[in-house]
């Protein structure tokens, strides 16, 4: 599962749920946005920008984080029954 937004929701939400100001917020934001591709690349081979890797991606600009994380929650749900039934 991957979540996407615009740098300035996620500017707004870090600066919300870490108390930091906006410069702060953006550099938390840079480092995480420098790790995460290289992480996977590094440890998996694989492109942080490839669809096919997501079974879930959710836009936070447009669904709510709540929202968000109630889709994510069925969604486990879903693909855990699916799982033993036996189907995909």
């Amino acid at each position: 599962m991957r979540l996407v937004g615009s740098l300035t929701r996620r500017v707004e939400h870090v600066m919300e749920t870490q108390g930091v100001g906006e410069r702060a917020a953006l550099d938390i934001i840079r480092m995480e946005d420098r790790g995460r591709p290289r992480y996977l690349k590094t440890y998996y081979g694989k492109n942080l920008e490839d669809p096919l890797l997501y079974n879930l991606i959710i836009n936070t600009d447009l669904a709510p984080y709540e929202i968000a994380a109630t889709v994510i929650g069925e969604a486990i749900l879903g693909w855990s029954a699916a799982q033993r039934r036996g189907s995909r």
